[in-house]
């Protein structure tokens, strides 16, 4: 009797984890299937594996990657040893940063050009004074771009940058002209000393040095108040990149104690939240939107601003403006920055 009592006790124990389970994996099932019909997940804080399944899904750029390093590589001219920004235009050290930048972000390395063509082109632009050089280009950009050089092929340009001309338009430099106060440009200096061919100890000690005045100055301004969308997008973002390169900080929760004031933020937060990405008409901007907004921890919709991202995809490549008709390198790396 006790024996058939056991063993009835067994199965009503076995039916009941039975059912239990049955439950639990139908709660499973219901919350897996109600979490992808209602598509992407919005939030800044989606985890990098959530937002890396999201951009392979749904990005039409991750598809097309290799149409667009395809087209990176149209641009390229073997005779010149450089890229063109678009079809016509001269070979320059900015395109080259453009042209291996997006082949980067591309995992495409793979296809990149020569090297020896690469370095011949760069060191060509080197001027005696100490730093490189594009023809009417500010060689503080030009120098910063040719340095990045490094970061593809290891191997050094052998060319010294003159530091007294370099910490001359540093923002160290107490008479520094306004203009050269702007955010994108301090950005190049500092990318220049990151780059700097000399010892490691002695590069880290000037970057160490010099980030205490980039922070006394970059992290107490404010442009919440600028007018248009388009020079808050522009200032903001390269504002707050310097601030991130140097600190190794992406997102605000973490830099509060360090830099940004709250009132600052509140603001920036509340100027963002009222620009309309769908009307953005240039890529550059709805990327320096897509960037801020991931900063700043809003909630975004990464499905709906990737498929505005694809309204700049034209013949291979990516527009600048939504308003051109060609395709060139500059909104190729932009457009691919997306999924890197």
């Amino acid at each position: 009797m006790k024996q058939i009592l056991s063993n009835k006790y067994f199965k009503i124990a076995i039916l009941v984890l039975g059912i239990v389970g049955l439950v639990l994996l139908g709660l499973w099932a219901l919350g897996y299937f109600k979490s992808h019909s209602e598509g992407i997940p919005e939030g800044a804080e989606m985890p990098l594996s959530e937002r890396d399944r999201v951009i392979k899904i749904y990005s039409f750029i991750y598809r097309a990657k290799d149409e667009i390093a395809q087209f990176a590589l149209s641009l390229y001219d073997e005779a010149e040893g450089g890229f063109r920004i678009k079809t016509g235009d001269p070979v320059t050290l900015a395109a080259n940063f453009y042209g291996l930048e997006t082949l980067n972000n591309l995992s495409r390395l793979d296809i990149r050009p020569n090297q020896d063509d690469l370095l011949g082109m760069i060191r060509s632009r080197y001027i005696e004074s100490g730093y490189y050089s594009d023809p009417n280009k500010d060689p503080v950009f030009s120098t910063s771009y040719a340095l990045r050089f490094n970061r593809y092929y290891s191997e050094d340009l052998g060319k010294e940058i003159d530091l007294n001309w370099l910490e001359e338009n540093s923002i160290s430099n107490e008479n520094l002209a306004e203009e050269k106060k702007d955010p994108e440009y301090q950005l190049m200096v500092w990318g220049i000393y990151k780059h700097l061919e000399i010892p490691k100890e002695e590069r880290f000690e000037k970057l160490e040095n010099l980030s205490s005045s980039y922070f006394d100055h970059y992290c107490g301004l404010d442009f919440s108040g600028e007018e248009s969308d388009s020079d808050y997008l522009e200032k903001k973002y390269f504002q707050i990149f310097l601030i991130s390169d140097m600190s190794g900080i992406d997102n605000v929760k973490e830099l509060t104690s360090n830099c940004l004031e709250k009132e600052t933020i509140d603001k920036d937060k509340e100027r963002l939240k009222r620009i309309d990405f769908k009307k953005i008409q240039d890529i550059k901007e709805l990327y320096w939107f897509y960037y801020l907004q991931r900063f700043y921890g809003l909630g975004f919709d990464l499905e709906e601003i990737l498929e505005h991202a694809k309204d700049f995809y034209s013949n291979r490549g990516f527009k600048e403006k939504l308003s051109e008709k060609e395709s060139n390198l500059t909104a190729a790396y932009y457009g691919t920055l997306f999924i890197k």
